[in-house]
């Protein structure tokens, strides 16, 4: 392959924006994929219902990505993508998302069975609304409005030229943004599983779970969830309303999975009674990096990148550390170490551009920092805690302030952001000579 041309294909398999290609990807050592896949097949009739809490960026969509294909052979996966969809998620609640995993769900059914349970799901979930269900569309309407992960997956996979199984549909998102699903246009609130209201939902959604099983040889259901981090504000109380105040979701006849925002990790719930099991997802932890740094050089090869003439295989390891073990930013500077390469008229990479490129994504994240931010950041070098001020939660939430996993000495740690921590301590000697 043209030397510069294998470059650009390296830029676009380090899109920071998309999911990783099943041959791609490579397990860190403690992703959440095993034991949670495990327990889900020891008995896939008890559907249990799971959450996934990580930070923006730690990995959870690539996560879930891997726990779709896994539960795939067993199971009949519902995979619903709020980032790919033509859906608002601000204001979505538990009972919207019933609706929208209802949905979605048809997917799995020839539209003659699927058009009258749809029906009867709009009715159902327009109850109470200012308009009737017939204002909600027809299902040609709204399924294509809702996409899955694993379209995008799938839509990757086909594009780096990489084998898919036979007869495996590839659906772009495109035409999920392109169509609007229509939500009520009268906010449900908080709907209890036991109010008239929910128990309607409830019963349509589950004639559609059943027929499902029944035209898939009873194949359990597995229903996984992504793009719920786009909450506009008030994620704690949203997490609660969602999935602590109403079983509306946790009563179903499926297996649940669900990413969430990042507030877990700022503010205490009790998901736990209402009978979800969390999930921690970290990034690369400092003991981990070696992991990052081999998902790197596995995207060089699979441009058609030697990484040993090209000099990533030297500087794969640089790039995970500059990173933080932030997955994301691992691959934003991964592709403008590319870029910085090929503006060079280059078809190697040296320390330089990895340099430039770790420079780049530091302004990027210094920008909009003001003195409380600093004195955010300074306390958090201090303590390795988070501060209980909307500050800091907003440093952890953009990436500012990363977060390690326990150790058998302690809990959770928060660090910040190995590209911040030099101009956290030029800001506070500036400070200091004034």
């Amino acid at each position: 392959m043209d030397p510069r041309g294998s470059l650009r294909e390296l830029y676009r398999l380090a899109d920071e924006t998309r999911p990783p290609a099943p041959a791609l990807y490579i397990r860190g050592q403690r992703s959440v994929v095993g034991d949670l896949v495990a327990e889900v097949l020891l008995a896939p009739d008890m559907n249990t219902k799971h959450l996934l809490y990580g930070a923006t960026g730690s990995g959870k969509s690539t996560q879930l990505r891997d726990i779709a294909r896994e539960l795939g052979s067993a199971m009949t996966v519902v995979d619903v993508d709020f980032d790919r969809s033509g859906i608002g998620v601000s204001g979505i609640s538990a009972f919207d998302l019933a609706y929208v995993i209802g949905v979605r769900t048809l997917g799995h059914l020839d539209r003659d069975r699927a058009v009258p349970l749809f029906d009867d799901l709009a009715e159902a979930y327009a109850d109470g609304d200012e308009t009737d269900a017939s204002a909600l569309g027809r299902l040609d309407d709204a399924l294509p409005g809702i996409a899955g992960f694993g379209d995008a997956v799938l839509t990757v996979a086909r594009e780096a030229g990489m084998t898919l199984l036979p007869g495996t549909a590839v659906v772009s998102g495109v035409k999920a943004v392109m169509h609007i699903l229509r939500l009520r246009t009268k906010k449900a609130g908080v709907v209890a599983e036991t109010s008239p209201r929910g128990r309607r939902l409830q019963d349509k959604l589950e004639a559609i779970f059943a027929a499902v099983r029944q035209a898939h040889a009873d194949r359990p259901i597995a229903v996984l969830v992504d793009g719920l981090e786009k909450v506009n504000g008030g994620a704690g109380r949203w997490m609660r309303e969602t999935f602590e105040y109403t079983r509306l979701l946790t009563d179903t006849s499926v297996t649940l999975v669900a990413a969430t925002p990042s507030c877990p990790f700022s503010e205490t719930n009790s998901a736990i009674a209402a009978g979800w099991a969390p999930q921690v997802v970290y990034g690369f932890a400092p003991d981990d990096l070696d992991t990052l740094a081999a998902a790197i050089v596995r995207r060089v090869v699979a441009a058609g990148i030697d990484p040993d003439a090209s000099g990533f295989g030297a500087l794969g390891g640089r790039i995970a550390a500059e990173a933080g073990g932030h997955p994301r930013h691992a691959m934003l500077l991964l592709r403008t170490t590319v870029m910085t390469a090929m503006k060079a008229g280059r078809d190697v990479v040296v320390a330089g551009d990895v340099e430039a490129a770790a420079q780049k994504l530091r302004e990027q994240l210094a920008m909009g920092l003001i003195e409380p931010h600093y004195v955010a950041l300074r306390k958090v070098e201090q303590t390795q805690r988070l501060p209980s001020d909307e500050v800091a939660t907003s440093l952890f939430a953009d990436g500012r302030i990363l977060v390690h996993p326990p150790t058998a000495a302690g809990p959770h740690r928060f660090v910040v952001h190995p590209l911040l921590q030099g101009w956290i301590a030029a800001a506070k000697d500036v400070a200091d000579d004034r």
